[in-house]
């Protein structure tokens, strides 16, 4: 018999079927050349889409984890309001208008610079929300790249989940300064 180690998403003792989540690293392709530059209209309407969907998904997850989570659920009410924050998006949109990033890339390029501010208070709140930053990143950035699959939404169909080094999904996240 196998045993995994991992980090608890809810509190208390789960027997189950297990599904091993290993998460796949999101690529973003490197910056083009100027002389190559991206479709900005058509990154941007890929962008918009994939924001769409992202807040789609965070309501259903939210959704599924009231009972079992209470208020703490909100968390994912939060991730929510990062994909329409203004200053943000306003970010991402310059990263693809101004620099000709891909929306992938762009999206990991202003979402980590936020991050990263965050990080910088020494703060174990603003390190956590910076956690959330990436989170919401990472789940957008799947969805542009094709790879939403059932873990990307669908609580149901996971009665265990086992997280190998997901420290995101940690609902006491610790931030080291």
């Amino acid at each position: 018999m196998k045993e995994y180690r991992g980090l608890a998403a809810f509190a208390g003792i789960a027997v189950g079927p297990a599904l091993l989540y290993i998460p796949v690293e999101i690529q973003a392709e490197p910056e083009r050349p100027s002389l190559e530059p991206v479709d900005a209209a058509n990154e941007l309407d890929r962008l918009q889409a994939a924001m769409a969907e992202a807040d789609r998904q965070l309501g259903s997850i939210y959704e599924k984890s009231l009972t079992e989570l209470g208020e703490e659920a909100a968390i994912f009410l939060a991730h929510q309001e990062f994909l329409s924050d203004p200053v943000l998006l306003e970010e991402v949109n310059r990263q693809i208008q101004e620099h000709h990033l891909r929306a992938e890339k762009a999206v990991e390029t202003a979402f980590e610079r936020y991050a990263q501010q965050l990080e910088m208070l020494e703060d174990d709140y603003y390190c956590a929300r910076a956690l959330d930053l990436r989170y919401v990143s990472h789940r957008a950035q799947r969805i542009l790249a094709g790879m939403c699959g059932e873990m990307a939404g669908d609580l149901e169909a996971i009665p265990l989940l086992l997280g190998l080094g997901l420290d995101e999904f940690s609902m006491n996240a610790e931030c080291p300064h």
